[in-house]
């Protein structure tokens, strides 16, 4: 069984495993998601990347639901906020 020896330093100050700052970092990206609990230990599976929508009806659809949450999440929010973000979900993918 792998023993991971390292330390790292986490947000409070202390030492955490670097195996779990690790796999808790990919899950904060979306690359694991947590399947379960096995005694209050996480058990991680590997995130299955979300379909690529290449129809502009769509993807407008999906955009302004997102826009609707942030709108929701973070109202009052000033324009030029506003109008940076839905500038950045607007322009092409890369």
């Amino acid at each position: 069984m792998f023993k991971p020896t390292r330390t790292t330093t986490n947000h409070w100050g202390g030492s955490s495993n670097a195996t779990t700052h690790l796999l808790g970092g990919m899950h904060y990206l979306g690359l694991l998601r947590i399947a379960r609990r096995d005694s209050g230990i996480r058990v991680y599976s590997a995130q299955e990347p979300a379909a690529v929508v290449r129809d502009a009806p769509t993807r407008r659809a999906h955009i302004d639901a997102l826009i609707d949450i942030i709108v929701r999440t973070y109202a009052p929010l000033p324009a030029a906020s506003l109008s940076a973000l839905v500038l950045r979900l607007r322009s092409k993918p890369s």
